[in-house]
Protein backbone atom coordinates (compact mmCIF):
# COMPACT_ATOMS: atom_id res chain seq x y z
CA UNK A 1 0.00 0.00 0.00
CA UNK A 2 1.17 3.37 -0.34
CA UNK A 3 2.36 5.83 2.06
CA UNK A 4 0.64 8.82 2.72
CA UNK A 5 0.59 10.92 5.36
CA UNK A 6 -1.01 10.70 8.69
CA UNK A 7 -3.38 13.98 7.59
CA UNK A 8 -4.10 12.90 4.13
CA UNK A 9 -4.68 9.34 4.43
CA UNK A 10 -8.44 8.72 5.14
CA UNK A 11 -10.08 9.84 2.14
CA UNK A 12 -13.53 9.21 2.30
CA UNK A 13 -16.23 8.12 0.44
CA UNK A 14 -17.61 11.35 0.37
CA UNK A 15 -14.64 13.25 -1.11
CA UNK A 16 -14.66 10.84 -3.97
CA UNK A 17 -18.15 11.99 -4.52
CA UNK A 18 -17.34 15.39 -4.07
CA UNK A 19 -14.37 14.44 -6.61
CA UNK A 20 -16.57 13.02 -8.78
CA UNK A 21 -19.27 15.76 -8.89
CA UNK A 22 -16.29 18.61 -9.50
CA UNK A 23 -15.10 16.35 -12.69
CA UNK A 24 -18.71 16.10 -13.81
CA UNK A 25 -19.61 19.57 -13.52
CA UNK A 26 -15.71 20.60 -15.16
CA UNK A 27 -16.68 17.97 -18.03
CA UNK A 28 -20.47 19.95 -18.18
CA UNK A 29 -18.67 23.13 -18.77
CA UNK A 30 -16.32 22.18 -21.14
CA UNK A 31 -19.33 20.47 -22.96
CA UNK A 32 -21.21 24.10 -22.99
CA UNK A 33 -18.40 25.98 -23.87
CA UNK A 34 -18.11 23.10 -27.14
CA UNK A 35 -21.92 23.49 -28.16
CA UNK A 36 -21.28 27.06 -27.83
CA UNK A 37 -18.36 27.32 -29.95
CA UNK A 38 -20.04 25.00 -32.24
CA UNK A 39 -22.42 27.26 -32.64
CA UNK A 40 -20.28 30.34 -33.30
CA UNK A 41 -18.66 28.43 -35.90
CA UNK A 42 -22.42 27.22 -37.65
CA UNK A 43 -23.01 30.78 -37.88
CA UNK A 44 -19.64 31.62 -38.99
CA UNK A 45 -20.19 29.10 -41.96
CA UNK A 46 -24.05 30.51 -42.68
CA UNK A 47 -22.80 34.14 -42.64
CA UNK A 48 -19.22 32.83 -45.00
CA UNK A 49 -21.82 31.18 -47.23
CA UNK A 50 -23.88 34.24 -47.98
CA UNK A 51 -21.19 36.55 -48.30
CA UNK A 52 -19.67 33.92 -51.40
CA UNK A 53 -23.04 34.05 -52.26
CA UNK A 54 -23.12 37.83 -52.48
CA UNK A 55 -19.32 37.78 -54.27
CA UNK A 56 -20.44 35.20 -56.75
CA UNK A 57 -23.28 37.68 -57.83
CA UNK A 58 -21.18 40.39 -57.80
CA UNK A 59 -18.33 38.46 -59.98
CA UNK A 60 -21.37 37.54 -62.57
CA UNK A 61 -22.11 41.17 -62.74
CA UNK A 62 -18.75 42.58 -63.24
CA UNK A 63 -18.64 39.30 -65.82
CA UNK A 64 -21.73 40.89 -67.80
CA UNK A 65 -20.62 44.20 -67.43
CA UNK A 66 -17.33 43.04 -68.89
CA UNK A 67 -18.61 41.19 -71.63
CA UNK A 68 -20.87 43.99 -73.05
CA UNK A 69 -17.23 46.38 -72.67
CA UNK A 70 -15.72 43.89 -75.04
CA UNK A 71 -18.41 43.83 -77.53
CA UNK A 72 -18.36 46.87 -77.38
CA UNK A 73 -14.64 47.22 -77.85
CA UNK A 74 -14.88 44.40 -80.86
CA UNK A 75 -17.34 46.83 -82.37
CA UNK A 76 -14.77 49.95 -82.51
CA UNK A 77 -11.90 47.71 -83.37
CA UNK A 78 -13.57 47.18 -86.30
CA UNK A 79 -14.45 50.19 -87.28
CA UNK A 80 -11.19 51.20 -86.61
CA UNK A 81 -9.97 48.44 -88.92
CA UNK A 82 -11.91 50.12 -91.47
CA UNK A 83 -10.13 53.37 -91.85
CA UNK A 84 -6.93 52.53 -93.70
CA UNK A 85 -10.01 50.64 -96.50
CA UNK A 86 -11.87 53.74 -96.12
CA UNK A 87 -8.71 56.49 -96.88
CA UNK A 88 -7.23 54.27 -99.54
CA UNK A 89 -10.57 54.88 -101.21
CA UNK A 90 -10.52 58.53 -100.95
CA UNK A 91 -6.68 58.00 -102.02
CA UNK A 92 -8.61 56.29 -105.19
CA UNK A 93 -10.45 58.97 -105.44
CA UNK A 94 -7.87 62.22 -105.84
CA UNK A 95 -6.21 60.10 -108.53
CA UNK A 96 -5.27 62.19 -111.75
CA UNK A 97 -7.89 60.94 -114.01
CA UNK A 98 -10.44 62.20 -112.08
CA UNK A 99 -9.34 65.41 -111.39
CA UNK A 100 -8.34 66.38 -115.24
CA UNK A 101 -11.55 65.21 -115.82
CA UNK A 102 -13.04 67.84 -113.26
CA UNK A 103 -10.08 70.27 -114.34
CA UNK A 104 -11.69 70.04 -117.87
CA UNK A 105 -15.27 70.35 -117.08
CA UNK A 106 -14.69 73.51 -115.38
CA UNK A 107 -12.66 74.57 -117.80
CA UNK A 108 -15.35 74.19 -120.67
CA UNK A 109 -18.36 75.38 -117.68
CA UNK A 110 -16.43 78.34 -117.01
CA UNK A 111 -16.18 79.24 -121.69
CA UNK A 112 -19.47 77.88 -122.25
CA UNK A 113 -20.61 80.85 -119.48
CA UNK A 114 -17.96 83.25 -120.80
CA UNK A 115 -19.73 83.06 -124.62
CA UNK A 116 -23.44 83.18 -123.27
CA UNK A 117 -22.42 86.11 -121.52
CA UNK A 118 -21.62 87.76 -124.50
CA UNK A 119 -17.23 86.82 -124.91
CA UNK A 120 -16.47 90.03 -122.80
CA UNK A 121 -14.40 90.43 -120.06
Amino acid sequence: MTNFPDDQSSITGKDLQDLRSFLTEQFTQIERRFSQLDGKVDEVDRKLEVYMARTDERLKGIDDRFRLVESRFDTLQSTVNKIPELAERVGELKNWRQIAIIVITGTFGSIFGWLLRGGKL
